[in-house]
């Protein structure tokens, strides 16, 4: 048991945060004190707007040196919240997540247009590979189109029959495809990249 500071309470040790520069290593306020002091900070930085801006820096700058630091902590803690949420109702987790993403990607997407064309367009004039594969996917899509090239069904490897996509061993061949699902397709580009 240990006695706030601020607000004079007996209190047991789980009510104060850890502190290893202190004796007994908690702090000395509670952290219903300590939330309430966060807050009227927090107001009175908002009143100086410069003050406001340097504090959310910092606090962002902290942030990502924590995160980066403790990458595997911050992972594992939240897989555990997913997993929680994700036991208590998977249904509406699942469509919750999907939706969700599928919404943020398409707003960004829209705000973005113009930064992402310009970034595309000037990766296809410097980058003698990048152009080559756009054509080879081209003529793939043009000999699709036109029945030149028959799209198979199932995946070549492990003959899932879902996102069917065609692979290039060399993109100076353009019509020398093999068709694969979404992840072989990925599995393959890890494994010769």
């Amino acid at each position: 048991m240990k006695t706030c500071r601020k607000c004079k309470q007996t209190k047991a040790y789980e009510e104060f945060r850890r502190k290893r520069s202190c004796r007994d290593g908690y702090t000395g306020r509670c952290k219903l004190c300590l939330q309430e002091d966060d807050k009227n900070r927090l107001i009175e930085l908002k009143k100086d707007p410069e003050e406001y801006e340097k504090f959310r820096q910092g606090r962002r700058y902290n942030n990502k040196v924590y995160k980066f630091f403790n990458r595997e902590k911050v992972l594992e803690k939240a897989r555990q919240y997913a997993n929680a949420r994700y036991k208590e109702d998977p249904e509406y987790w699942r469509k919750y997540q999907t939706k969700a993403r599928a919404e943020y990607k398409k707003n960004w997407y829209q705000k973005n247009k113009e930064r992402i064309n310009e970034k595309n367009l000037a990766r296809y004039h410097e980058d003698e590979l990048v152009k080559k594969k756009h054509r080879a996917r081209q003529k793939v899509t043009n000999a699709v189109a036109s029945g030149a090239l028959q799209k198979k069904d199932i995946c070549q490897l492990c003959g899932s029959s879902e996102k069917i996509e065609a692979h290039h061993h060399d993109y100076d061949k353009p019509l020398d495809v093999i068709w694969l699902c979404r992840i072989c397709h990925r599995m393959t580009h890890r494994t010769y990249s």
